[in-house]
């Protein structure tokens, strides 16, 4: 299915699919999925549990490839240019990921970031470039005093940025958050919420979410996704794709207008 869809004006597309389907162990999850990420833009992926959201989201750095009995066809392109030309590290450096769970070493505020600039080679000033992904990632005033401190030891939601830091500090062009909120408390959403509208200004965002209220606030442009049933497999597709608005609350077509429904009807929720 190709979704109807009205590009952003002038906006540059730094991540496109072409019919691209996944499966496990040769059983079909996601099927024939075309879609554009605009270049410094947030893209929310919505749709009921088991819809593929999750699935996409892993293609666009190939960590599906790690994934035993993972099989990806079609083609995706970064920069017009297929990702599978790229080598893997140099895909999961410049498309970095920031999981559900927050997942900080074992280690001190300072070496969660500074580990994975040096395997990358990083060669210029660490100190610099630690505080400056701390900041970007609204946490420096919190911790510049206790960066020797057990990263473990943060609040979860500090926890969480710490990890889209030590993701920033790699300097991706493209950011995917995999329900990066579902664990946190709603002051701690509020501030990952707020760092993104701010991030967008340097880097192209890709949010999955399950809570409707948040894509429909930092959105700009929704893909919902939905099951089907085929030959009684359960299969994920795109069924449509627009800005925010449109979606919440205009969507074109009725399953989407069945998901989004009861969000209508909430006052503020596009405020």
């Amino acid at each position: 299915m190709q979704p109807d869809f009205e590009s952003p004006t002038s906006q540059e597309i730094i991540l496109r699919t072409h019919s691209v389907s996944v499966s496990y162990n040769g059983s079909l999850a996601l099927q024939d999925i075309n879609i554009n990420i605009y270049k410094n833009q947030i893209t929310g992926f919505i749709g009921p549990s088991g819809c593929g959201k999750s699935t996409l989201l892993r293609c666009f750095n190939r960590i599906n490839d790690l994934v035993k009995g993972a099989k990806v066809t079609g083609k995706i392109t970064f920069y017009e240019k297929d990702i599978k030309s790229f080598n893997p590290v140099e895909i999961r450096r410049r498309i970095g990921m920031v999981f559900q769970k927050a997942n900080p070493f074992p280690k001190s505020i300072y070496e969660n970031i500074a580990l994975g600039l040096r395997i990358n080679g990083y060669r210029g000033n660490i100190d610099a470039l630690v505080e400056d992904s701390l900041r970007q990632a609204a946490l420096w005033e919190e911790v510049k005093d206790h960066l020797n401190k057990n990263a473990l030891t943060l609040s979860g939601g500090q926890q969480q940025r710490l990890c889209i830091a030590r993701a920033l500090a790699l300097q991706p062009e493209v950011l995917l958050m995999d329900e990066p909120c579902s664990a946190l408390d709603p002051i701690s959403t509020l501030r990952i919420e707020d760092l993104l509208h701010k991030l967008k200004q340097k880097y192209t965002i890709v949010i999955v979410t399950h809570n409707l209220q948040q894509a429909s606030r930092v959105s700009d442009l929704v893909a919902f996704f939905n099951i089907k049933t085929q030959e009684k497999h359960r299969i994920g597709e795109l069924v449509e794709y627009a800005s925010a608005p449109s979606i919440f609350l205009n969507p074109q077509h009725k399953t989407t207008l069945e998901y989004v429904g009861t969000y209508n009807r909430i006052d503020g929720l596009m405020n």
